[in-house]
């Protein structure tokens, strides 16, 4: 490499020994090429980024049950937690009398003349229509019908139902699809 040329065969000395003494690992092979210097940095190096948790999937499972109408409550063998979500959808229909006329579908008869045989703790609700609850406790009572979403308040048992009080005379079962979702 020819740094340049000074005046004079000591000029030259100087610049070819300051050459040798610049090049990394000692003078250069002959038939190398130029390689440049390892670049050092006093700079911290960048932080890596905190970890965070990874967002938390939700578990869900769905099941079938028979609900039939001939009792006020039955356990659907579904538990939940507080904060868990059940989404409902019931299908199908029934007899609140034993008689095609009687027929209902889950959202029950629409004649408030009906109300009075409905279930204590749904005085308002159509008779016949799906009910709901945690266990028995009235404090969870809820109003199914065709459908129906519902946060857990407590940790409970699901029971589905309808709302008659007289469910001796009644004939048929619903279809009820539970979906549960835990977190």
């Amino acid at each position: 490499m020819l740094l340049g040329v000074a005046a004079g065969a000591g000029g030259v000395v100087v610049l070819g020994a300051l050459a040798f003494a610049l090049w990394p690992d000692g003078a250069p092979d002959a038939g190398a090429a130029a390689q440049p210097a390892a670049v050092t940095s006093s700079a911290p190096a960048p932080a890596s980024p905190s970890p965070t948790a990874a967002p938390t999937t939700p578990t869900v499972a769905v099941v079938d049950r028979v609900l039939p109408a001939t009792q006020v409550w039955t356990a659907m063998g579904v538990s939940c937690v507080t904060g868990d979500v059940l989404s409902i959808a019931v299908a199908g229909s029934v007899s609140h009398d034993q008689t095609l006329a009687g027929t209902v579908g889950p959202t029950g008869l629409l004649d408030p003349g009906f109300h009075k045989f409905n279930v204590e703790g749904f005085p308002d609700a159509h008779t016949m229509t799906v009910i709901g609850s945690l266990g028995q406790d009235p404090g969870t009572f809820f109003v199914v019908g065709e459908g129906a979403t519902y946060v857990c308040p407590h940790d409970g048992e699901l029971n589905l139902g309808v709302n008659d009080r007289g469910v001796q005379n009644n004939s048929g079962a619903f279809l009820a699809t539970i979906t549960l979702t835990h977190g």
